[in-house]
């Protein structure tokens, strides 16, 4: 399997982003990702709540 580099990756979602807009990708600085992901990519979406405690326990790493 190959791997890819940050860039790489950057450059392959900028790239499937543009195609996405089309036309608009020049004017517009807001991304649709539902729209992206169900329409363009044709992947479902999955939502899960997180419990309270998890997520506090998340926010609290994230500013340490």
């Amino acid at each position: 399997m190959r791997i890819f580099s940050y860039e790489e990756l950057d450059e392959l979602g900028e790239g499937l982003i543009r195609q996405y807009l089309g036309k608009e990708a020049e004017r517009t600085c807001c991304v649709d990702i539902e729209g992206f992901v169900t329409d363009f990519l044709k992947l479902p979406l999955l939502y899960r709540s997180l419990p309270r405690r998890t997520a506090t326990r998340s926010a609290s790493l994230r500013m340490a």
